[in-house]
This record gives structure tokens, sequence and C-alpha cells, in this order.
């Protein structure tokens, strides 16, 4: 759920809200219908009792509130491991905290916010953007119905933003006119698209997350735009 369906869910007198999970650890918090919209919609929720949470740097180190890092999480509905063990070696350090494999951020509150999967952050010139976030700005334009954005090869840079759009019936999105809906609303200008592939439809999994490793393998095979 992203910031802007919590917001149409207020528009339309519905209390929405947004938690955080996964196949080895189902409700890792739970959302919080009593906050202020604002904290319903960029937030994704307290953890759950019982649950145990770290923020960790690539060296595993432990940082404060409102850094981002890799989620370490350990508690009572999580899984005691993959079935084939091989599976185990990485995903768990020691005294039973399981890598995710996701990045967020833990602030004073309590809330935690995902801000993208570790695999999924492009890094341009070393500095490091979130795919997520991207996506959140660009579904505000009027003309996008969807966007995914994955990291492009670059010479200079090491990586670039592409985005893949789906585009809303009968509207026209040019790259120019996401930059500039990027800057507009006040945001880095290394974090607006630099390369735009349209297409009718996201590769999804049956359970309806994107397959950004097809895209990103679309770029190696397709002609820049």
């Amino acid at each position: 759920m992203t910031p802007e369906h919590v917001y149409i869910a207020d528009r339309h007198g519905m209390i929405g809200a947004r938690s955080y999970g996964s196949t080895e650890f189902s409700t890792v918090t739970q959302a919080d219908y009593d906050a202020p919209l604002e904290t319903r919609a960029t937030t994704d929720g307290r953890l759950q009792i019982g649950v145990e949470l770290r923020v960790v740097d690539d060296q595993d180190r432990d940082l404060g509130y409102g850094e981002p890092g890799e989620l370490l999480v350990r508690g009572p509905e999580q899984f005691v491991g993959y079935f084939d063990p091989r599976h185990d070696e990485g995903s768990f350090l020691p005294g039973g905290w399981f890598r995710t494999g996701d990045i967020g951020r833990l602030d004073e509150r309590g809330y935690v916010t995902i801000t993208d999967r570790k695999k999924d952050i492009i890094i341009r010139g070393g500095e490091n953007i979130s795919s997520m976030e991207v996506e959140n700005i660009l579904l505000t334009h009027p003309s996008v119905a969807e966007a995914a954005v994955v990291a492009t090869p670059d010479e200079r840079f090491g990586e670039r933003v592409c985005a893949y759009v789906v585009p809303n019936p009968g509207a026209e999105v040019t790259l120019e006119a996401l930059f500039r809906h990027c800057v507009a609303g006040g945001h880095a200008k290394h974090m607006a698209p630099e390369r735009l592939e349209l297409i009718d439809e996201l590769p999804r999994t049956p359970t309806g997350k994107v397959r950004k490793h097809e895209l990103r393998a679309r770029l190696r095979q397709a002609p820049r735009t």
C-alpha cells in the first residue's frame, strides 16, 4: 500500500493504515488506526507486542533513530527456517535475528517505515536512491497508473534511475514531464528518472509483487528510449 492509497481512503471517509510483514514473519508491525493521517500514510505501523527489531548498516552495526538500514527481526511468529537448509545460510545472525532484506528506519515514536528492498536500492554516483520512494512520487502524477523503478547501468555514475510506467488510458507520459514532476515536488534531481520505458502491464508474481528482476533483464535487451 502506498501513501496515496491511504489518502484516497481518507478522502472517501475510510480509515486506512499500513502494516509490515513477510512470508517468513507475517506480522512484524500492526496498523495504527488511531494515529494521525500523515502517520498512517507515511509509516508502516508499530511493532507487534513481543517483536524485536534492529536497524543495521552493511557491517551489521546498529543505527540510530531515523537512519535507514537493513531490518533484522525476531519474535514469536517468526519462521524457524527454510525447507532447504542451504537457504538459511546468511539469513540469520547469532541470537536468532532474521535478515529481512528490507531497508527501513525506526523513529523515536516506535513507528517503522520501509523504504526499499536491499537488492532494489539504486546507487548513482555513490548516492543511495530508494526505488520505492521514487515510485511513490511517480504515482502522484495524474498520467501514471502504475510505476516500477529499477537501476539501469551507467558508465559514468554506475547506475541511473529507470522508470517503467503504465500510463492511464489516453494519457501521454514523457521523461521530461516525470522529471519536472519530481523536482516540483521538492525532491532531489538525482532521484528523478533518467530513462523511461512505457509498458502495458507490469510483470507480477501470483501475490502481486512486481518482478523487478524481469524488468532489469529487459533493460539489457531493449534499446534505450
